[in-house]
């Protein structure tokens, strides 16, 4: 693998800095699932999102037609 841009790997320096240890001393308490679930909403969030700035940018888009947009969005990166 390459070795990361200096502009990468400050950003992961500034994010880790960032963090708070009781934030994952909680995290690391829940089970699985709940983790898992998590995810999953941070995740279906943050689809919503791209979906309803499509949309605002594209308003004669039905939701379904913008959540397909902002999915390909994702998966063609």
């Amino acid at each position: 693998q390459p070795a990361l841009s200096p502009e990468f790997k400050l950003i992961l320096k500034t994010s880790a800095a960032e963090v708070d240890q009781r934030q994952i001393d909680i995290y690391r308490k829940l089970s699985f699932a709940e983790r898992f679930h998590q995810g999953c909403s941070v995740s279906d969030t943050a689809r919503k999102v791209v979906a309803y700035r499509i949309r605002q940018e594209n308003p004669k888009l039905s939701l379904v037609e913008a959540n397909r947009e902002a999915l390909q969005r994702a998966y063609s990166r």
